[in-house]
């Protein structure tokens, strides 16, 4: 038996027949797609990319000039930053879980590789990420990212994707200039 659109919105107690996906299918899979030739929707498989094809489509957005945050391989945020006239913020970096002697900008010139000093600062673009940022700060200051609790101004960073300008950041440093990108305890 073949079941029309409002009988199927008849049945499923919804007043839109539109907002019915096809019979037999998974609800949850389709969304209805609407075009201006077509004002009656057509339903079709949600995107639903494998991370290559994610990857490809990132990479033909950037090839295209589609402003959307891909940054070509190899490429740093705070070089793409600096080539592209973005501020580049200069922030102090403080640890509340290691000691000076811990963490800072001094190498041991032993070949240890042990990092010292403290508080230091790094130079990185508005528009870093924060999961760029703690490969910045692991770089600089000798600081694990696994152990990097980050937080500007009482506002925890934890999202890893969200860039510096998101948090409000590139904003506030300009007026407060010595508040630190703080690494937390808890």
């Amino acid at each position: 038996m073949r079941w029309s659109r409002e009988e199927l919105a008849e049945l499923s107690g919804r007043s839109d027949p539109s907002c019915v996906p096809p019979p037999g299918a998974d609800p949850t899979a389709y969304e209805v797609a609407f075009s201006k030739y077509n004002p009656t929707p057509e339903w079709e498989p949600m995107y639903a990319p494998s991370k290559e094809q994610a990857e490809a489509d990132r990479a033909a957005a950037y090839a295209a000039g589609v402003p959307h945050g891909y940054l070509a391989p190899g490429a740093s945020r705070a070089a793409a930053g600096a080539a592209e006239g973005e501020e580049v913020l200069q922030l102090w970096v403080v640890s509340e879980l290691h000691g000076d002697g811990e963490y800072g900008a001094q190498v041991d010139a032993a070949g240890s590789g042990r990092h010292r000093g403290g508080p230091f600062r790094v130079a990185v673009g508005a528009r870093t990420r924060v999961e760029e940022l703690r490969a910045v700060l692991r770089d600089a200051g000798g600081l694990l990212p696994a152990l990097q609790r980050l937080s500007y101004a009482g506002k925890h960073l934890d999202d890893s994707q969200r860039t510096l300008q998101h948090y409000g950041i590139a904003y506030w440093h300009k007026r407060f200039p010595h508040w630190p990108i703080k690494i937390r305890k808890y």
